[in-house]
């Protein structure tokens, strides 16, 4: 971290020392949209804001890169490395860096501000805990990798992230949740944990209420958005420890570690009354759309292991569709 600080020329340390960010400044950041804040700003606290005025270089060409550089305001410029590549420009709310991550990344091009700049600085340790505490950033991270379109700027090889995420076949094209071969994967290792640490764990099934219908009615486009919709809504309500994944056409499966029962319900209605009175955006731009969701809940059985799990969530939904949707059932029924 000291590295990366004094690589940027003419800052005040004292300035660098005291800066601070608010939790304004990262509800802005792409790389933590939709993530809690509650688990965000302890592993941040400890991280610089490094002010910079016009003309203040962050980062030089050949340089190795050792963090993620966050713009909370200002504005910088990534300069193209030759005449014919014109400059980026880098806002507020956007990282530089972000294939740090990568071992041996190098900078490709210069980077300065353009104008008065708050950059607050993430060392690896300190990105791989973002990462491990918070499914949200996991994917708002390898969606910015997948959607990078700065191929002038940081340069790495590695392949450490998509490993410890399993890559883009792992996460679904629609919602951009993990999806069930993940889950398929994780499970049984979450299983596994919470066993050995003598800790209940239970899972949630999620499906929205007469989707095919909606998707016959209003075409399959539509039916996506909906389903993106529905799916940022169950991220946003759980806690950052909690995994959500998509596991089928309209279904979504929840992993609550040190859950019991009683408390997979109380996520699960939560959940259920977050979506049922939430206005979504309908089929064109002057409409909106009420949803609704059935939860089935489950705790996870010692001598159980992770497809009898499922099994059981499974029957917890299907007992909550054929009641008339827009509840929650519990595995074994009449429990909760």
């Amino acid at each position: 971290m000291e590295q990366s600080i004094r690589k940027i020329q003419g800052i005040n340390q004292e300035t660098v020392a005291t800066a601070r960010h608010s939790r304004r400044d990262l509800a802005q950041v792409n790389l933590f949209k939709g993530a809690h804040q509650e688990g965000v700003m302890p592993l941040l606290r400890d991280c610089p804001v490094q002010l910079l005025t016009n003309g203040d270089v962050l980062l030089r060409t050949g340089e190795s890169c050792e963090a993620v550089y966050v713009v909370l305001s200002g504005r910088l410029r990534m300069q193209g490395p030759s005449s014919a590549t014109p400059d980026v420009l880098i806002d507020a709310g956007d990282a530089i860096g972000e294939l740090f991550l990568f071992q041996n990344a190098v900078i490709a091009s210069t980077v300065s501000a353009i104008e008065s700049s708050r950059v607050v600085v993430i060392d690896r340790k300190t990105a791989w805990a973002l990462i491990g505490a918070s499914h949200q950033i996991a994917r708002n991270w390898l969606a910015l990798l997948a959607s990078r379109t700065r191929v002038n700027g940081v340069i790495g090889a590695s392949e450490e992230l998509k490993t410890a995420h399993g890559g883009h076949a792992t996460l679904d094209e629609i919602t951009g949740l993990y999806n069930r071969r993940w889950l398929d994967s994780m499970l049984p290792r979450q299983i596994t944990r919470s066993t050995a640490n003598r800790e209940p764990l239970a899972l949630l099934l999620v499906e929205i209420d007469g989707f095919a219908n909606y998707t016959r009615r209003v075409g399959p486009i539509a039916g996506d958005h909906a389903s993106h919709a529905v799916a940022q809504t169950l991220v946003n309500g759980v806690r950052p420890t909690d995994l959500v994944a998509a596991f089928g056409t309209a279904q979504f499966a929840i992993v609550l570690p040190n859950s019991a029962a009683a408390s997979a319900c109380q996520v699960g209605e939560r959940l259920r009354h977050a979506v049922s009175t939430a206005d979504f955006d309908g089929a064109d731009d002057n409409s909106s759309l009420s949803l609704t969701i059935s939860v089935g809940a489950a705790e996870f059985q010692t001598a159980s292991d992770a497809r009898s799990f499922l099994a059981a969530a499974e029957a917890a939904l299907k007992m909550a569709k054929h009641s008339g949707g827009d509840r929650i059932g519990m595995y074994p029924v009449g429990s909760g």
